[in-house]
């Protein structure tokens, strides 16, 4: 079966790899509700990590607790920041949120009403309404670039679009044509899971490049 959730290319890990993620505040309830986000994402993944058991000059993936929004950098994308920032925040404690970013994180999995896909269309006019006051007070260029834009076919794994993706929003009526907005989902869905079993295989055939090799390409 086709994977029908939305990962974006160029920024997945490697099969098999080990990701070191490390905690750079939070409570001990919030370690452990991400612990368990993490775990529930991998299930049907071939990755590996470790939770704060690496320096923050070794981690992969730095993780903030508090203001500044829920968001993570896609996949590999996160080894290019600088090593004292993070890498993921989580404004909100719920385990839904904490899995929708895990995803990101790990998976390279991007939004799902930005799959090229998606089966509705948006009344901008209401979504650039709304969005340009409380609690947003988002730009044009940012509600444009957080909702409204798709990914092209070529940037991402995508076929049929899955309403009851993790890594789909709540969306009012108001906001699409048709009246029919969208609904948020605290679990990962069967295609989901689909999706990362794709990527991340358990029998990985593919032969694997040495590290010298990777090096080379990094400066040719």
């Amino acid at each position: 079966m086709s994977s029908r959730a939305v990962s974006v290319r160029g920024k997945t890990w490697d099969v098999g790899d080990t990701i070191h993620i490390v905690t750079l505040n939070g409570s001990k309830k919030q370690h452990l509700r991400l612990n368990k986000a993490i775990r529930d994402v991998l299930r049907t993944a071939n990755l590996n990590y470790t939770f704060n058991k690496v320096s923050i000059r070794d981690s992969d993936i730095r993780v903030r607790f508090g203001n500044g929004g829920n968001w993570s950098y896609l996949g590999t994308d996160a080894l290019m920041q600088p090593q004292n920032k993070p890498t993921m925040n989580l404004q909100d404690n719920d385990i839904g949120t904490y899995r929708h970013e895990v995803c990101h994180a790990l998976g390279a999995m991007a939004h799902e009403h930005q799959s090229p896909n998606a089966e509705f269309e948006w009344n901008e006019e209401k979504v650039i309404e709304d969005l340009k006051g409380p609690p947003n007070f988002w730009s044009v260029g940012q509600i444009r670039h957080n909702v409204l834009n798709r990914y092209r076919g070529n940037q991402v794994r995508s076929t049929k679009f899955d309403s009851n993706s993790i890594m789909l929003y709540f969306f009012p009526d108001r906001w699409v044509k048709g009246g029919k907005g969208t609904r948020a989902n605290s679990t990962l869905s069967k295609l989901d899971r689909e999706l990362l079993a794709r990527l991340y295989p358990s029998f990985d055939r593919t032969p694997k490049k040495s590290f010298f090799s990777r090096v080379k390409e990094l400066f040719a």
